[in-house]
């Protein structure tokens, strides 16, 4: 596999998505509910918000080293915001080239852009239910620029 196969791949299970699809440039395409796909030069990454407005606390660190506990691939973590009330938390997928079939690509993508990103959003926002924070992906935002955003926490 590599950046051009990842990029087909993602476009392909994306293009498929019911909030519809598009791509911020040719390597970097997102759905309009919040998956983002980037294909780097050895590496491509997968991944979504979960949650920002946060603020790093003991019991939501607790809550990110718990989730991680669950995840057999994959990993969450908080990406830095403006100052430290403003944190969010991401959910990522690498897949290095060298070691990545493209059927788990698609088969991954195709289960997060079919549900699965809604579904771990709702679990883990629960977890969350105490502490204070925002939606990660706003309906009715620009999802252009919640795409670049994206990018940028996702690394």
């Amino acid at each position: 596999m590599d950046q051009t196969q990842f990029g087909y791949l993602t476009k392909s299970v994306f293009s498929r998505s019911a909030s519809g699809a598009d791509e911020l440039v040719p390597f970097i395409q997102y759905t309009n509910d919040g998956v983002l796909a980037i294909g780097g030069e050895s590496t491509g990454k997968l991944g979504f918000g979960i949650a920002s407005g946060l603020t790093p606390t003991p019991e939501l660190l607790v809550v990110v080293d718990e989730i991680n506990k669950l995840m057999d691939f994959g990993h969450y973590w908080l990406a830095e915001g403006s100052d430290n009330r403003h944190w969010s938390l991401v959910c990522g997928f690498k897949f290095p080239y060298a070691t990545t079939s493209p059927e788990h690509v698609g088969e991954l993508a195709a289960g997060v852009v079919s549900g699965g990103r809604a579904a771990l959003v709702n679990v883990v926002r629960g977890k969350l239910a105490k502490m204070r924070h925002d939606e990660y992906w706003l309906e009715g935002e620009d999802p252009g620029a919640q795409a670049l955003v994206l990018t940028s926490h996702l690394g």
